[in-house]
């Protein structure tokens, strides 16, 4: 049941879409090279600790799952860590076949953040020490004008709707990405998810 009073949304955009909507000299690179996530951790105003990440106390065990999902760790001091995940940028979906934009590249970019908030975050800190950033999977940076492209598609492919009591909305989180819109007031919506699917399973373009 949603008991806002104003907004709360939940857009919903068309990975196969915005695959189609991207100019292939755009999704070229992504699709040669994946994308890079990078992560620091630290708390303060602008992130999280590790600890609240990874639900994880110690060091050691933090360290092993980062190892068994094929993350990059790296301490930058004694509280801080620096995260890093190579993924591939496109995924065929596993029952259609159907080539997916299949990535956070867009919305995890500080390039995507509402500009007074990115001006402040690129003030504040360094690109590499930023709390989340997204890069080409060699590690060069993605473009504004990239960015650009690349929410221009997903505007393309998004609808969204009212929420109202007693809704009950059913996605392939595969073929759909999804977000929130802001909200004022009350809001409860429960999730539940099915069959869950690792990346490592996923089959890839050549």
């Amino acid at each position: 049941m949603n008991l806002r009073k104003k907004g709360g949304e939940t857009p919903i955009a068309d990975v196969r879409k915005v695959y189609k909507q991207i100019d292939p000299s755009v999704r070229k690179p992504f699709e040669e090279k994946g994308v890079l996530y990078v992560r620091n951790l630290n708390g303060g105003p602008f992130g999280f600790t590790w600890q609240e990440v990874y639900q994880k106390q110690d060091k050691t065990e933090m360290e092993r799952f980062c190892k068994e999902s094929e993350t990059e760790y790296e301490w930058v001091d004694e509280n801080k860590v620096r995260t890093k995940q190579l993924r591939p940028a496109i995924a065929k979906h596993p029952v259609t076949g159907e080539l997916l934009w299949f990535n956070h590249a867009t919305v995890l970019n500080v390039f995507a953040i509402e500009h007074k908030l990115q001006q402040m975050l690129l003030k504040f800190f360094k690109e590499k020490d930023l709390p989340n950033n997204t890069y080409y999977g060699d590690g060069t940076s993605i473009s504004m004008d990239v960015i650009d492209e690349l929410r221009k598609a997903y505007d393309s492919a998004t609808i969204s709707f009212p929420w109202e009591p007693g809704d009950v909305l059913m996605l392939d989180n595969m073929l759909v990405a999804h977000g929130r819109k802001p909200f004022s007031g009350e809001r409860k919506i429960v999730v539940a998810m099915a069959k869950p699917v690792s990346w490592k399973d996923l089959d890839t373009p050549d």
